[in-house]
């Protein structure tokens, strides 16, 4: 028996960081995928056994399975992944993994395909494994596709909103990725920086989250009116509260500072301080002088 899954890789528009404190975040699922392929393998001795992310994606699999008083078939397996998201760059590759392995061995150990639902929790759970305080933006986003609002107050009050809307044609075919670099800096280390700031300064960084939740409101009505302005002007806000968080490298700042001079562009994802920050979002009325930029650059 084989199974595979496909799961895409997501960019966050707004609530970066914030999401983390409570604050809702606006994310889109984007056209990378990881595919997780799951066989029947006699052979128990097999080099997975030597994964201990797939090792802990597997556990929590079958801890929610007896929780719940699940029949399942404990049976050995091998794996293979592919994969088209790019790693360490802010776009969600471990929550594309989480979710679409997730959801292999359920079905690889019970026969039935899953819920979204409950592969969306599993996943959470999961991606503590990478990310010792996940926010559950990027396993959502990437488990339900499209246009996601999340807010996460509580660990057991999560909500994961699918808006009933996609991008119109005048904000995506002007939207764009544009690496700045792998981050020195893992995810869960960016997370941890942040939360060092925010303990030393805790007013000021309220401050921050509270200015970025209204941005994330603000881009929500921006896409829904399809209002090109306000779009754009939610990025170059929300890029600013980036780096007074100080999630921005100033190599980065001094890309993006070059990209603003032809629209507007913000980093997508955990960013990054010493070198790199990921993928940049860069939004452009101005294409041409856009690939012009990035031929020269």
């Amino acid at each position: 028996m084989k199974i595979a899954y496909q799961a895409p890789a997501k960019v966050i528009l707004s609530g970066e960081h914030a999401a983390v404190y409570g604050k809702p975040a606006l994310a889109s699922a984007v056209s990378f995928y990881l595919t997780f392929t799951m066989e029947d393998n006699k052979n128990t001795t097999v080099s997975h056994q030597k994964d201990k992310a797939i090792q802990y994606i597997e556990e929590e699999v079958k801890k929610y399975l007896q929780k719940n008083n699940l029949a399942f078939i404990d049976k050995p397996y091998q794996f293979f992944i592919k994969s088209t998201v790019p790693i360490g760059r802010g776009l969600g590759s471990s929550g594309a993994l989480c979710t679409s392995a997730v959801a292999c061995f359920w079905e690889f150990y019970t026969g039935q395909k899953p819920e979204k639902s409950v592969v969306n929790s599993v996943a959470y759970h999961c991606e503590k494994y990478f990310h010792s305080r996940p926010s559950g933006l990027d396993v959502s986003t990437s488990c339900f596709g499209g246009l996601i609002y999340y807010r996460k107050e509580f660990e057991f009050l999560k909500t994961v909103s699918a808006l009933n809307c996609k991008f119109s044609e005048k904000i995506q075919s002007r939207l764009f990725l544009i690496d700045s670099g792998k981050p020195k800096e893992t995810t869960a280390e960016m997370v941890q920086q942040v939360g060092r700031a925010y303990n030393q300064k805790p007013r000021k960084f309220e401050e921050y989250f509270n200015a970025i939740e209204k941005l994330t409101r603000q881009m929500v009505v921006a896409i829904m009116r399809e209002d090109v302005a306000m779009f754009e002007n939610c990025l170059k806000k929300n890029e600013a509260l980036l780096e007074q968080i100080g999630v921005v490298s100033l190599p980065t700042q001094k890309l993006i500072d070059c990209l603003s001079k032809i629209g507007a562009a913000k980093v997508t994802g955990a960013g990054g301080r010493k070198k790199g920050s990921g993928f940049i979002l860069c939004f452009t009325q101005k294409e041409k002088k856009l690939a012009e930029y990035c031929a020269k650059n």
